[in-house]
């Protein structure tokens, strides 16, 4: 397994500020979004906002949302997918997405701008970096006619079982 960034769980990153996370994301190698079928579990951390919690605070918030576990990850099949969320005990998708592979200069893109999504859902985008073989950093953007804003970053871990996802 290759592994670029040496964190080895998901715990370590809550600690990261948002721009401890964006510098390690600009030193990560690109994902093949071809490659990338299947069921990825989502980890969420470093929710814009949530940064002016101290460093003390925000591993056990982020803990703790990621066991009530309402966002579970997402879904990926012909470059193409949609978010897993979790509604008492059923999973269900919600936000659809196209992928872009990657090119020189810019990382894979995940593209909200479907007709499967609401109107507000549409500015939506995210990036995702490689961190080792099977598992992705991501952060989802938020883009308007003036700026881009960095809402969150997360990773996706692509899932060897099914776990009561269901089919993509």
């Amino acid at each position: 397994m290759t592994t670029y960034a040496n964190i080895d769980k998901e715990e370590a990153f809550v600690q990261y500020s948002q721009k401890e996370l964006g510098d390690l994301f600009d030193t990560l190698p690109h994902v093949d979004v071809e490659k990338m079928d299947g069921l990825y579990k989502g980890h969420l951390f470093s929710i814009m906002g949530f940064g002016l919690l101290p460093r003390f605070m925000r591993g056990p918030f982020y803990t703790l949302l990621n066991i009530i576990d309402l966002w579970s990850g997402k879904g990926f099949k012909n470059l193409k997918g949609a978010n897993i969320w979790l509604l008492l005990t059923d999973r269900f998708r919600f936000g659809y997405y196209t992928l872009e592979p990657s090119s020189d200069n810019n990382p894979a893109r995940i593209n909200y701008d479907t007709d499967k999504n609401f109107g507000f859902m549409r500015a939506i985008r995210g990036e995702m970096k490689q961190l080792e073989d099977g598992r992705v950093l991501a952060r989802m953007l938020y883009v308007t006619k003036n700026k881009v804003y960095t809402v969150a970053y997360f990773t996706l871990e692509i899932k060897t079982e099914n776990q009561g996802y269901g089919a993509i």
